[in-house]
């Protein structure tokens, strides 16, 4: 069970990561704004 639970924090953070870098890179890159 704790391994269960480290892989779903571990999901978890990196999902987060990955939602924050990919609606912030788009936000700048795809509207052309400084």
């Amino acid at each position: 069970m704790t391994k269960v639970l480290l892989f779903v924090l571990i999901g978890l953070l990196a999902t987060s990561a990955i939602m924050a870098r990919v609606t912030n890179a788009p936000a700048c890159g795809r509207h052309g704004d400084p």
